[in-house]
């Protein structure tokens, strides 16, 4: 069971979004994707959020607990199941991904 005292290792969980989002729902993302290590704006058609929770209980949203910065409090972002295209273990990035599959 967590508690607020237990210590959470940070990001350590990527969201990957699918790429046909339409530019608005894109663009409501963007300021909370991970940033390439270019430094380059993130690309609308490959946004990954670093999220130190994931939770699937809900049955149409995914709720991604993100820490945007350090010293600030991590947030909740509620993304609709069929925004998501992956969730993998952030330190595999380099690795084959799991797929995500929602049920409808």
């Amino acid at each position: 069971m967590y508690t607020g005292r237990m210590a959470v290792a940070p990001n350590c969980y990527f969201v990957r979004l699918r790429p046909d989002l339409s530019p608005q729902a894109a663009s409501e993302f963007r300021a909370f994707a991970k940033k390439p290590p270019s430094g380059k704006p993130p690309n609308d058609v490959r946004l990954i959020l670093a999220c130190i929770r994931v939770d699937l209980l809900h049955p149409f949203y995914a709720k991604l607990t993100i820490n945007l910065e350090d010293g600030v409090a991590p947030m909740d972002l509620w993304v609709p199941h069929q925004m998501i295209l992956m969730i993998g273990d952030i330190s595999a990035m380099g690795r084959a991904p799991v797929m995500f599959t929602p049920t409808e």
